[in-house]
């Protein structure tokens, strides 16, 4: 008997340590469950935030482009038209200046492109070896208009380089509505 009884309280012994054992990985797969659903949640929190702020600054983004062209189209809508094709023109000169040539070359009138300038390889060769080089300064010698055609005489010269020869065109300007515009010219 005494035997059975060793016996006995050995099984319950370790029935008991294995009833822990059981108890206690339970209570970490529970933990770590718990753990992956704070971290999931965190996570997705944070994914979130991220879109939200993305959004926002989106929107901040197209509300200053927005204000930007609302305030160049009301100066230029308050700009005399000699002034305005002055400017539109002042515009295609500054992109060919900061050699922002694809920019450039999208001003162009679709036709004069077609017939001129069939990519806009061709056009970027022909600003590199038509126009001076440097600092570019424009004086308008006339200004003449036919209906939403304006017409400029312009003198494209270098004010960095005085060695570069000067470039006259005439340059034509159709004005589709305020700073809607195409430009082609002399060639």
């Amino acid at each position: 008997m005494e035997k059975n009884s060793k016996i006995l309280r050995i099984l319950i012994i370790i029935i008991l340590i294995l009833l822990n054992v059981f108890i206690l990985v339970n209570h970490l797969i529970k933990e770590n469950k718990q753990n992956e659903t704070y971290i999931e949640n965190k996570i997705n929190t944070n994914i979130i935030d991220l879109e939200n702020d993305i959004e926002t600054e989106n929107q901040i983004y197209e509300e200053t482009v927005q204000n930007t062209t609302q305030v160049i189209q009301d100066q230029i809508s308050n700009m005399n038209e000699d002034e305005r094709v002055q400017a539109y023109f002042g515009e295609f000169i500054d992109k060919i200046e900061n050699k922002n040539y694809k920019e450039a070359y999208n001003l162009l009138n679709e036709e004069y492109k077609k017939q001129y300038f069939p990519n806009e390889n061709d056009f970027e060769n022909y600003v590199q070896t038509t126009y001076p080089k440097g600092n570019l300064a424009v004086k308008y010698n006339s200004f003449d208009r036919k209906g939403e055609i304006y017409t400029l005489s312009v003198t494209i010269y270098s004010i960095t380089n005085s060695d570069e020869p000067q470039l006259s065109q005439t340059i034509v300007i159709r004005e589709n509505g305020v700073n809607d515009f195409k430009i082609s010219f002399s060639k």
